[in-house]
């Protein structure tokens, strides 16, 4: 299966008047590197200021610094650094110039305002970050999802989901959103650019509509086919297979997109699409002929029966190739022409490719999603007595799924905006505590009590990353610095007080603090750097989590779990939770609260364990 994007800006980019500025713009990726490890950048963005400034030099600056900032490679995951990067952007912003030299862009007196979304799409996770409120859609089959909870805000917020293929993803300035809410936007789909262009703030109105499209190989029953399934040892079928799915593939591709549409105003049923092209690679070479079976000369009548079947197999892949080739240069496909969406159907459905490939599992199923509830969407995990504690992010919703039983209840505590969850069983009081993380601060709950909500407090941090409770302390990991929360306190404290930190993505505490920032693992005692505590970092490349049990630090990175030794930080061993032939990538993992714990994670549409 190939996973493609197809893109289309509809209204207006670039259009101003004095006081306004509407932009829209899809970033250059500058190599293979920068692809693989940031993903596709995707921006609509509104400035306001009075007449004494030069939105289209500043909107210009905005841009660039994203572009500079953001596909800068560092050790920084994707959705830290296009949070970095947005923020370095605004500030840049905030210090310009009038033209008169007289006032400053981030001055009362300037009047000015910026409405910013972005959709970063990398490794089939898409991040949106917002600032104000923009429209950021994700429409799924007939369903769509507002992804800006945190309308007018002038923060920086961020949410992060799956893409699958069929699903689209939209973002659009502020009087787009306001001409196009989130309930209407399907059936408005067909009508998208002649409402805009009859609108009395036409020129404000732009946005970028995404399709994530998959091309599944089809089945046929070919000689091509059925020689390739007889596996026969020196790969001759598996190459002619090959080149006669290029050409199957080729022609489908051509047939879809043969439909013309001007590149302004067009309506939706023409949106052009930008598909995720790369060289194709040479096609391989096959050997002269059955070499073993000439050699032995052997009268045997099956043999030189195969040995002529071989020889038509390579006249037909060498004729397939000539025709692939030949047809590749005639008839190069111009990707301004491609369909990026079908319109919805008398139903409401958007009809497109269906993807019906199974995911590869290495591990034991936990529950689908789909089992525990419709439409929900796991944003944080976390596990306590055997049973498995989720998040939803669409909800704010806490479900506990029994490990064993394959059985999910949902819990009656909901937080707006959610964003992470812990539990530990308190020692003290031997209650199995949650700590939920969310627009309005954090509520503590007993899971085994529906509804027994024990505590709810405001914390007054910013750029919140990960928590970890230990005993009666909650333990608050930030962009730069640790806090502490005493359970019946009103004010976090200050842990570290004599170091920064940067780069921070995950915390873990015992009697000890271990803290992952950007390619390493730190250890914190008494508020302060144990120096001489070092993992082996060569191991990781990605990593984005970090666990740990009475005798090892666990660090999910990319597809695998590393296993290093707390004690000395060597390398103890890795998991695989997914192999290279899977679609889908672990998101986020936990381990259950055992003596011999075990690893859940969640990958696709599914919860897993790793039953060793």
């Amino acid at each position: 299966m190939r996973f493609s994007l197809k893109v289309q800006s509809i209204g207006g980019s670039g259009q101003s008047t004095k006081d306004y500025i509407t932009v829209t713009h899809e970033f250059d990726v500058p190599d293979d590197q920068a692809l693989t490890k940031r993903g596709r950048l995707f921006v609509t963005l509104n400035i306001s200021a009075n007449d004494n400034f030069d939105l289209k030099e500043i909107s210009t600056l905005f841009i660039e610094s994203l572009q500079e900032s953001f596909y800068k490679i560092n050790d920084e995951t994707p959705l830290h650094a296009i949070e970095a990067s947005l923020r370095r952007a605004h500030q840049l912003l905030l210090s310009i110039k009038s033209i008169d030299g007289n006032d400053s862009l981030g001055s009362t007196q300037s009047n000015f305002d910026i409405s910013c979304a972005t959709a970063l799409i990398w490794n089939r996770v898409l991040y949106t970050s917002h600032i104000g409120s923009p429209a950021i859609y994700l429409i799924k089959g007939t369903g769509t999802r507002d992804l800006v909870l945190e309308k007018g805000s002038r923060e920086i917020w961020t949410s992060s989901n799956i893409i699958e293929n069929e699903d689209v993803v939209i973002i659009g300035t502020e009087i787009f959103a306001n001409t196009f809410p989130a309930t209407e936007i399907i059936n408005s789909l067909g009508s998208l650019s002649s409402t805009i262009a009859t609108h009395k703030d036409a020129d404000k109105i732009s946005a970028i509509l995404i399709k994530a499209s998959a091309s599944i190989e089809k089945q046929s029953s070919s000689i091509t086919d059925k020689v390739k399934s007889l596996n026969i040892g020196n790969s001759i079928s598996g190459t002619i297979w090959k080149v006669k799915s290029k050409i199957s593939n080729s022609e489908a591709l051509s047939e879809k997109f043969k439909f013309y549409q001007s590149k302004k105003a067009a309506p939706v049923s023409s949106i052009t699409g930008i598909s995720e092209t790369r060289p194709s690679a040479a096609i391989e070479s096959t050997p002269r002929g059955p070499k073993r079976i000439n050699e032995r000369k052997s009268t045997n009548k099956g043999k030189k029966q195969i040995a002529v079947g071989l020889a038509m197999l390579l006249g037909i892949g060498f004729v397939n190739y000539k025709l692939f080739y030949e047809n590749k240069q005639n008839n190069k496909l111009d990707n301004s022409n491609e369909v990026a969406f079908n319109l919805p159907n008398k139903d409401g459905q958007i009809k497109g490719e269906s993807d019906d490939q199974t995911p590869i599992n290495l591990h034991k199923e936990i529950i689908k999603f789909s089992n525990i509830e419709k439409n929900i969407l796991p944003i944080s995990l976390s596990t306590i007595r055997g049973n498995l504690i989720s998040l939803d992010s669409n909800s704010g919703s806490v479900f506990k799924i029994d490990i064993s039983k394959k059985e999910a209840i949902k819990l009656e505590p909901t937080v707006s905006n959610p964003k992470l969850i812990e539990c530990e069983i308190h020692q003290s009081e031997m209650k199995d505590l949650c700590f939920v993380y969310g627009k309005d601060g954090f509520i503590v709950f007993d899971a085994n009590k529906k509804g027994e909500e024990i505590d709810k407090y405001f914390a007054d941090l910013e750029n919140v990353i990960d928590i970890y409770p230990s005993w009666d302390v909650l333990y608050i990991l930030t962009a730069d610095n640790i806090y502490s929360y005493k359970l019946g306190t009103t004010e976090p404290k200050k842990w570290l007080n004599d170091e920064a930190l940067s780069n921070t993505k995950s915390i873990a505490v015992d009697s000890n603090i271990y803290v992952l920032s950007s390619n390493d693992v730190y250890k914190y005692a008494g508020g302060k750097l144990v120096s001489e505590f070092k993992i082996e970092k060569s191991k990781l490349k990605s990593p984005t989590q970090i666990e740990i049990s009475t005798t090892s630090i666990f660090v999910l990175d990319q597809n695998k779990i590393i296993v290093f030794k707390r004690s000395s930080g060597k390398f103890e061993k890795e998991i695989l939770l997914s192999n290279e032939a899977d679609i889908e990538t672990p998101v986020s993992f936990s381990l259950t609260k055992d003596a011999t714990p075990k690893i859940v994670f969640e990958k696709g549409k599914s919860f897993f364990i790793v039953e060793e």
